[in-house]
């Protein structure tokens, strides 16, 4: 296929999957069906948001570079507010101090 870019990111439609650090991108995507996998890439709580790729999501990825992009604003701030939930999980996950936890 062809490569396009989202966010400053570079895109291969034909890779299988997709992956993004760009929150407005993945909550975008969440709000249209496609649910990421969050993936830590350093204790302050940074992830990738990891999708698997389908045609769909190339699509929805156009659409997004585009400029073209639509969402439901009430479905859009439910996904955005799911997403800081998952991400502040993965924080206080990655800095919980072992001394102060039990186990």
């Amino acid at each position: 296929m062809y490569d396009f870019t989202v966010g400053g990111q570079s895109s291969d439609l034909s890779s299988p999957d997709f992956s993004t650090r760009d929150f407005r991108l993945a909550t975008y995507l969440k709000t249209s069906g496609f649910q990421p996998r969050l993936t830590p890439v350093r204790d302050d709580g940074l992830v990738v948001f990891e999708f698997h790729g389908t045609p769909n999501i190339h699509e929805a990825l156009k659409s997004y570079a585009m400029g073209e992009a639509r969402v439901d604003p009430v479905g859009y701030e439910d996904a955005r507010s799911a997403l800081y939930r998952e991400m502040r999980v993965h924080r206080d996950t990655a800095t919980r101090d072992p001394a102060t936890t039990d186990g």
